[in-house]
């Protein structure tokens, strides 16, 4: 449910941010970590949304069948 690939762009970014520390730039490793933050963040709001979602149509989908079935069995029931 990773949304447009945000979290393997936030590992790259980290990675990024690793490799900036381990040569000694510190203001350069906080811009990607930050932006590795800043992704991860709308990754995991937006995978959220898609469940949340998905939660609510497959609830009103099972809810609209359940429907269906009860008025087929009401109207077969009173012929």
């Amino acid at each position: 449910m990773n949304c447009c690939c945000l979290g393997f762009v936030a590992f790259a970014y980290s990675v990024k941010s690793r490799d900036r520390k381990m040569v000694g730039d510190i203001t350069g490793a906080q811009s990607y970590a930050s932006t590795a933050k800043c992704l991860n963040i709308c990754a995991l709001v937006l995978g959220l949304l898609l469940i949340i979602i998905l939660i609510i149509i497959v609830s009103t989908g099972s809810l609209m069948i359940l429907q269906a079935l009860s008025e087929l069995i009401q109207n077969h029931g009173g012929h």
